[in-house]
């Protein structure tokens, strides 16, 4: 994105961007490593006990929202 031309009037240098793309993906990844391995530490179960957080937290904007 900033190397497109809607981006003409701003000038950003092609080297610290690449690199923090780099750095970004690579963090990214380096953290979906780590949390692949939460299933060895905490039972199944508990982790489908994590979708009850997003499910209350839409159903109380829901409520918020037809109020």
């Amino acid at each position: 994105m900033f190397f497109s031309s809607s981006y003409s009037t701003m000038h950003f240098p092609s080297r610290p961007v690449v690199l923090g793309q780099y750095m970004g993906i690579g963090l990214l990844i380096a953290i979906s490593a780590l949390c692949s391995l939460i299933p060895l530490v905490v039972p199944p179960y508990v982790i489908g006990l994590l979708a009850i957080g997003p499910i209350a937290i839409g159903s109380k904007r829901l409520v918020q929202t037809i109020k």
